[in-house]
């Protein structure tokens, strides 16, 4: 797992920007990372305020790979020039279910 610094997002003015930028493969990873930061580091309360953004910026990004063809299954490969790609996706699930707990709408979490 790439470890760098990734600055928190203030999601109440940067999300439609985080969109934009996950929307495009070559911002996906940075702006991936951002995001995951974010979910890490914010507060429950912060979380609770912007569960439906976080949620909605990780489809974008969802969508984002699945449009370039990448397969995600973490038991399926993909071509070396997405691999960061999907890992940093991962990642991305990986911190919005150890935060799953402090979502409080029902449907949120029970996506996670």
């Amino acid at each position: 797992m790439l470890q760098s610094y990734s600055p928190q997002l203030d999601l109440r003015t940067d999300a439609a920007e985080v969109a934009v930028r996950l929307q495009s493969i070559q911002s996906f990873v940075a702006s991936a990372h951002e995001l995951r930061a974010t979910v890490r580091n914010s507060s429950p309360a912060q979380l609770q305020i912007h569960a439906k953004k976080i949620i909605a910026l990780i489809e974008i990004a969802r969508g984002t790979l699945t449009r370039v063809g990448v397969k995600l299954h973490t038991f399926t490969s993909c071509p070396p020039s997405v691999s960061a790609h999907k890992e940093a996706y991962f990642d991305l699930l990986r911190a919005l279910k150890a935060a799953r707990h402090e979502l409080d709408d029902p449907n949120l979490r029970r996506e996670c």
